[in-house]
């Protein structure tokens, strides 16, 4: 298959008017979406690269992003969404994005709370949502997410090379059956079903559902201090419960560590 982005493929596959993006290499296409906001420019709903030079995930770490190996993807949610929707954000983006690549490619992916999408012990997908003032107007969200698709190796840089995989290295995706196009669009039509009724929360079910750590014991960072409990689930907020020798906590955003069998 020849997996060249294409703008008509994903706007035909969406079925939704959307004004679309597709570039060939960017330093960032959250970087972008910002710079369109910031300027005053909120017609563009989706921005893609084929390639990254400084990709980023949550915590200030990089996210590698190799030319025609992955899906380097960023969405502008306006600031009519209520702010305790938008909150939901995150979540239902890690939802949507387990639900396209199992409908497109059975690959069993599952959640590791917040963001991450993994595939077995390794992680194939990150998710990063920033809040953007747009002008007095309320806040906007620019919700970045890139996939792994074929990318492996010496693809990825050395920190994240033990961790990293992609889609194709699952075994099962068939990159002559899924595009990348494909994948793209069914992300979108996921990801707006979700926030067509946002507010009722009925995606939290898949979120638990598809999470790899309910159940497991985990550590989280607070006050710079290492904290171990177990996992035991997930409220409607997308928060997650954690019992500890001293009582149960509810994160709610944060770092976790989880040993992965």
């Amino acid at each position: 298959m020849n997996d060249i982005l294409d703008k008509k493929i994903i706007e035909d596959k969406t079925g939704r008017i959307l004004t679309i993006e597709i570039y060939d290499e960017l330093d960032s296409t959250n970087n972008k979406m910002k710079e369109y906001i910031y300027s005053g420019k909120r017609d563009v709903d989706l921005i893609i690269a084929d390639s990254q030079t400084a990709g980023r995930g949550r915590m200030g770490r990089t996210f590698d992003s190799p030319s025609g190996h992955g899906i380097y993807m960023s969405m502008l949610i306006k600031s009519d969404m209520k702010s305790e929707n938008a909150l939901l954000i995150t979540s239902a983006a890690a939802v949507a994005v387990v639900r396209a690549v199992r409908k497109l490619t059975g690959v069993e992916a599952v959640i590791k709370w917040v963001n991450d999408i993994y595939i077995g012990k390794r992680k194939v997908c990150g998710i990063l949502a920033e809040a953007v003032s747009c002008g007095g107007k309320g806040m906007d969200v620019v919700l970045g997410i890139g996939i792994n698709v074929t990318s492996s190796g010496d693809m990825f840089s050395e920190n994240v090379r033990g961790i990293a995989s992609s889609l194709y290295f699952s075994g099962k995706y068939d990159i002559n059956m899924v595009s990348r196009n494909e994948i793209i669009a069914e992300v979108v039509n996921e990801f707006n079903l979700i926030c067509s009724n946002i507010e009722k929360r009925e995606f939290i079910g898949d979120y638990r559902k598809y999470s790899n750590v309910i159940g497991k014991e985990i550590k989280f960072l607070k006050d710079n201090e290492w904290i171990s409990g177990k996992a035991v689930d997930i409220d409607d907020d997308g928060g997650l419960m954690v019992d500890t020798c001293d009582g149960r906590v509810l994160l709610n955003t944060g770092e976790i560590s989880l040993r992965l069998q």
